[in-house]
């Protein structure tokens, strides 16, 4: 389980977990039958840095596509689902 009480680092841990290659990731190592929180263990999530720009430019871009999702903009939520994907490849490497 992940546990935080700031804001910017719960935006920047869902912006992860939801992206595309964190998905792809967990589809390989977790049953077809359901996701379990100990597939979290399997994640390469870096711990979030604030001083650290991809960080915070992942973090912002996890907020917008709550706020698209919330607000049903499929088309900017798909944009800036891309943009989440390249961001967690880069911070990955």
């Amino acid at each position: 389980m992940i546990f935080t009480d700031d804001i910017e680092e719960a935006h920047y841990l869902a912006a992860w977990v939801n992206s595309a290659p964190a998905q792809q990731q967990i589809a390989r190592i977790s049953s077809s039958t359901g996701i379990t929180p100990k597939v979290l263990e399997y994640l390469p999530i870096p711990k979030f840095d604030g001083g650290i720009e991809a960080h915070v430019e992942l973090s912002g871009r996890g907020s917008s596509a709550a706020r698209a999702a919330i607000e049903g903009d499929a088309d900017e939520l798909a944009r800036i689902e891309r943009e989440i994907a390249e961001l967690v490849l880069a911070i990955r490497g």
